[in-house]
């Protein structure tokens, strides 16, 4: 189960086209080599695109918490910002390989469900979100 906590910037005129977006996006696809269990736990930090089904591209930057539940499974606790606004999230992915993970991601404030890939190579996640309300790439760097 996902929380979202949304606060738009003063005088944001997309915030209700983005937020769906940025939603999507903090729980994601991409790049290669195996990675240990291990090393997706702790802070990961990165920039990548949101793409809403209405409305313009917009550049997004995240910081996103992994915490290991049990086996497999990891919580995230992310929080996202583009120009026009700020999302505060929470998720659950799941390893489904030795470099990938998988999960969803639900926004109550906009009711938006979603789909998160994630590859990983070594500190680095390639991430890609997708749903009905549009779809995003980030690639994110542990720090």
């Amino acid at each position: 189960m996902l929380k979202i906590f949304y606060a738009p910037k003063v005088g944001s005129v997309a915030a209700g086209l983005v937020t769906p977006m940025m939603a999507l996006l903090i729980s994601v696809v991409g790049g290669a080599t195996v990675a240990k269990a291990e090393s997706v736990a702790g802070l990961w930090r990165g920039s990548g695109f949101v793409n809403p089904s209405e409305g313009q591209r917009e550049r997004v930057r995240c910081r996103v918490v992994y915490t290991r539940q049990s086996g497999q499974r990891y919580q995230l606790t992310a929080r996202c910002a583009t120009a026009s606004a700020n999302i505060d999230q929470v998720g659950e992915v799941r390893r489904t390989g030795r470099d990938r993970l998988s999960g969803s991601f639900y926004n109550a404030d906009f009711n938006v469900r979603g789909r998160i890939q994630i590859r990983l190579n070594g500190n680095r996640q390639a991430v890609t979100l997708i749903s009905d309300a549009g779809s995003g790439r980030l690639t994110l760097f542990k720090r």
